[in-house]
């Protein structure tokens, strides 16, 4: 079996066992809390910071690692994630990217997806996997597939957002194999384990920590295990402990946690877009914040901020009317 992507500025063009895909360039996976929005401002702030003390990034609550990964490329990040599935997908893109697109192609074929949509996101909803890459796999065509592409856990862990019925029609909603190579590369020198405490504990003087914690008051459901207020105000203390040795913090929360977040601590407002909340009327600008201790970030952040989310939501605007097609033609 042999693979091939053509990019222009619009499609990924993979060819894959002799079949052509076109397939809308775009990001992995949506991740709710991801830094996205924040990236062009924080990351080269974030870069400049462990380049004068010659330190490590320890993040303690992973996600998407898309501030991680803009500002420490190449560079190795002890990273912290309690989703199990999301632990594998980095793990073995980290190991194969190619193997992973694989693996999702094939659950898409085996699930009966175009003949019975529903049916068949429900049986892969449902599904228990031991494997770290049909694990991957599962998460990726899940996420791809759900309502805004969220991915949500109940109290015992079974997936549970519903299906978004437009992209379950779609021949292909899924990213190209260029996106997973991608994806891959940014993730090869992250170590990943499992609680934030454990990372935590390794993070030494003239280290950056990052914690970007489910929000107080806000979305919890990322894993089974949820985020408690008791668990804010240990983070919060936790991480004044580490700035007192020399570490160098940054939290990201919610206002409902700013008690948390006092003198030392200094704070700075960002805000982000709440598109994806599912009552309209809460679908305006959200308002959040970066806390730090032992350094400041130089410039401001909310006006580059704001740029980057006009930018952010033209290209949300572009890729939902440029709908994927497939070709389902020999090469």
């Amino acid at each position: 079996m042999t693979s091939k992507t053509h990019v222009n500025k619009q499609l990924t063009h993979t060819t894959y066992n002799g079949y052509r895909f076109g397939v809308t360039a775009r990001r992995l996976f949506r991740w709710l809390g991801s830094k996205q929005h924040i990236v062009p401002t924080l990351a080269p702030a974030l870069r400049a910071q462990l380049v004068s003390t010659g330190g490590r990034c320890v993040s303690l609550f992973y996600g998407s690692g898309a501030l991680k990964q803009a500002a420490f490329a190449g560079a190795t990040v002890l990273a912290a994630e309690a989703n199990p599935d999301l632990v594998a997908l980095h793990s073995q893109l980290a190991r194969d990217p190619a193997r992973v697109w694989r693996a999702l192609l094939f659950l898409d074929s085996c699930s009966r997806r175009k003949r019975d949509g529903e049916g068949a996101y429900r049986r892969v909803a449902a599904a228990s996997l031991s494997s770290p890459l049909e694990r991957a796999a599962r998460f990726l065509w899940l996420s791809s597939l759900s309502w805004s592409g969220m991915w949500r856990v109940n109290s015992l862990g079974a997936f549970n957002v519903p299906p978004d019925r437009a992209r379950l029609a779609r021949p292909w909603p899924f990213p190209g194999l260029r996106v997973f190579e991608r994806a891959g590369q940014a993730v090869r020198s992250t170590t990943f384990v499992a609680d934030w405490r454990e990372a935590f504990a390794a993070a030494s003087s003239g280290d950056l920590v990052l914690a970007d914690p489910p929000y107080a008051g806000g979305f919890v459901e990322y894993t089974a295990a949820r985020f408690t207020e008791s668990d804010q105000e240990d983070l919060a203390a936790a991480l004044q402990r580490a700035a007192a040795r020399g570490v160098l913090v940054a939290a990201f929360n919610s206002p409902s946690a700013a008690r948390w977040y006092e003198p030392p601590w200094v704070r700075w407002p960002i805000t982000r877009s709440g598109r994806v909340n599912v009552r309209a009327a809460r679908r305006g600008d959200v308002s959040e914040f970066m806390a730090t201790l032992g350094w400041q970030p130089k410039g401001d952040l909310t006006a580059a901020e704001a740029s980057q989310q006009r930018r952010s939501a033209a290209a949300e605007e572009e890729r939902r009317v440029l709908p994927c097609k497939l070709v389902a033609s020999r090469s």
